[in-house]
């Protein structure tokens, strides 16, 4: 299992703009239900935002993992957003998010879920992966870099 396997190029936004939280999970709902119409929007979004309430997927320094469960999914999906302009996550650290890993999964893939969200927040850790995020324009650039980290853990 590798998380190229759930991201592809198409699933990299970079420079997204979204206000502040409730925006951005509001654009992501969106764009899953976009890409895949049997997802209900509404639900997503409401998943999404009961996740952030019980506590934030601000894991500090710029980085929120949001995700959720949700019906009408055929596999597993992960979306890299990048945010230029920062915003504000209740973040650990309490500094503006500024990479968003997104991670969703039909029900049923609880253990695949978890373990993504685990290679995820291992890939996160790695100062040289951040700073090529933030100074990179290209997504091509960025999967690459996913990549290359993703087959020093493959399982």
């Amino acid at each position: 299992m590798k998380l190229t396997d759930y991201l592809d190029q198409e699933l990299i936004y970079m420079d997204f703009n979204a206000d502040n939280k409730s925006a951005l999970l509001r654009k992501i709902a969106d764009r899953v239900s976009e890409r895949f119409p049997e997802v209900n929007r509404k639900e997503l979004y409401e998943k999404l935002n009961r996740r952030e309430q019980a506590g934030s997927t601000g894991i500090g320094r710029g980085v929120a993992i949001p995700h959720a469960t949700v019906d009408g999914l055929p596999k597993t999906v992960c979306m890299l957003i990048c945010i230029s302009k920062g915003i504000s996550f209740d973040a650990v650290d309490q500094l503006p998010v500024r990479l968003v890993f997104f991670l969703v999964s039909p029900p049923g893939e609880t253990g695949l879920h978890i373990k993504l969200l685990a290679r995820i927040a291992r890939l996160v850790k790695k100062a040289e992966f951040l700073d090529t995020v933030a100074t990179s324009c290209n997504s091509e650039e960025i999967y690459r870099q996913v990549a290359k980290e993703d087959n020093r853990h493959v399982e």
